[in-house]
C-alpha cells in the first residue's frame, strides 16, 4: 500500500489547492453572512408583524368605539326627531283646539253680543 502513495500523484487527484480552498472558504464565508441577513431580516419582520398586529388591535379598537358613537348619534337624531314630532302634533293639536275655540266664540258670543263671522 505504501508504494501506491509514493509519489504523491493519488493526493493531486482528491486534494483540492490553497486557492480552491480559499475560495471555497470564502463562499462559507458569503453564505455565512447571507444566512446572518436573512435571519436579521427575519428578526426584523417578526418586530414589524408585532408592530401591525399592535396597530390593526388598536385600530379595530377604534372602530368599534367610533361604531358605538355612530350608533349613539342615530340613536340621539331618532330620540330628538320623536321629540319634534311630539311637540309638533301638540301644538297643532292645540293650535286646532284654540280655532275651534275662537270660532265657537265668534258664533256663540258669551256676553251676548252679535256673532261674527270672519
Amino acid at each position: 500500500n505504501g508504494e501506491l502513495f509514493k509519489d504523491n500523484s493519488i493526493f493531486h487527484l482528491v486534494m483540492p489547492t490553497n486557492k480552491e480552498v480559499e475560495r471555497l472558504l470564502e463562499r462559507v464565508d458569503s453564505v455565512e453572512g447571507q444566512r446572518d441577513d436573512a435571519l436579521a431580516n427575519v428578526d426584523r419582520l417578526l418586530d414589524d408583524n408585532e408592530k401591525y398586529r399592535k396597530k390593526a388591535a388598536e385600530c379595530r379598537a377604534a372602530l368599534v368605539e367610533a361604531e358605538a358613537y355612530g350608533q349613539k348619534v342615530v340613536a340621539d337624531y331618532h330620540a330628538a326627531a320623536a321629540m319634534c314630532e311630539e311637540r309638533f302634533a301638540t301644538a297643532l293639536e292645540e293650535a286646532l283646539r284654540a280655532s275651534r275655540a275662537e270660532d265657537a266664540l265668534a258664533l256663540n258670543p258669551v256676553d251676548g253680543g252679535t256673532p261674527t263671522v270672519e
